[in-house]
């Protein structure tokens, strides 16, 4: 369509137009909403852009969507995603598609990015609506993303290791605690006489008995060697024998009750003790009555309190 050399063009009113050959002004075509006016007909606006007008004789009428919206060719109106997605730009206008929020994340309607599952938490699934598609972990498990955020899966704490409910990860067993299973809540303790295989360290995964000679009450980080005057004759032992009255032994880490030796004539032992006690007890009464009995006068006796742990010599008549 062409206006040159047309003496009528002169006299055409705005959006008017003649064509060649044409003997009056006519309507120029009227465009519709999403449309402008080009060359003689309408072209639709770009996707990612809008024009609510009619009659739009200019593409510069076509509007770019705003950050969370978009839009097809030829829109009239820019759209906001569905929750679950967000627009192809994200934070950036002229957004022609949406796009759906990947696993370890959520987004409300019309969010202009997607918001990641909050730490110890975790969302397998795409298109997550909000933060109630982040689900926590069973107990006994954390997830992938460990302290951060994001998390798509979860997976079982290790043996020597627990976890509760919505940890970030898994916490070892304490010195003295064990856990030979995975996905497990809460450690143990080791039966009496035996200690972890991490003995004083973290994260044990079993328990081993004490060898003879050693002992362990429950939960210890370290079997105990028998000192003076005790024993033990097995392994797994929760404490060591004592050596019986009348006899001794000087040695640690006795296996048997035959490193307790008699004691040699004329000399005397009791059961050791591990208590205090006073001097004037059996011991006292006894060298009485052998002294009455040898005709030597009793000799005043300082009364004194000692600790008696171990019976490792024999005691002179």
């Amino acid at each position: 369509m062409s206006q040159i050399g047309n003496p009528i063009y002169a006299s055409c009113s705005i959006g008017k137009y003649v064509s060649s050959g044409a003997t009056c002004c006519v309507n120029v075509l009227t465009c519709g909403a999403g449309q402008y006016y080009s060359s003689g007909k309408c072209i639709s606006c770009d996707a990612g852009k809008y024009n609510p007008s009619f009659g739009s004789t200019s593409s510069s009428a076509c509007l770019a969507c705003a950050a969370g919206n978009y839009s097809s060719s030829g829109a009239s109106s820019c759209k906001i995603c569905a929750a679950g997605s967000v627009t192809n730009t994200l934070s950036s206008s002229g957004a022609t598609s949406c796009k759906p929020c990947g696993p370890g994340t959520y987004s409300n309607s019309s969010t202009i990015a997607c918001q990641s599952c909050a730490a110890g938490t975790y969302n397998p699934n795409s298109y997550g609506t909000n933060d109630s598609s982040c689900l926590v972990c069973a107990p006994g498990s954390y997830t992938d993303k460990l302290g951060g955020t994001g998390g798509t899966t979860c997976s079982v704490c290790s043996a020597g290791s627990i976890s509760t409910s919505s940890q970030i990860s898994c916490q070892s067993c304490a010195a003295g605690k064990y856990n030979p299973s995975l996905g497990q809540t809460a450690c143990l303790d080791c039966a009496a006489g035996s200690v972890t295989d991490r003995l004083e360290n973290l994260g044990g995964t079993s328990c081993t008995p004490c060898n003879a000679g050693y002992s362990s009450p429950s939960s210890q980080v370290a079997c105990a060697i028998c000192g003076h005057g005790t024993y033990a004759s097995s392994a797994g032992s929760s404490s060591c024998q004592l050596c019986a009255a009348g006899t001794y032994n000087n040695m640690n880490g006795s296996t048997s009750s035959l490193d307790c030796l008699a004691c040699p004539v004329g000399k005397y032992s009791m059961q050791a003790r591990r208590h205090a006690t006073n001097v004037r007890l059996e011991a006292t009464q006894a060298r009485k009555a052998r002294q009455r009995a040898l005709g030597v006068q009793s000799a005043n006796l300082v009364h004194k309190s000692v600790l008696l742990l171990l019976q490792y010599a024999c005691l002179a008549t």
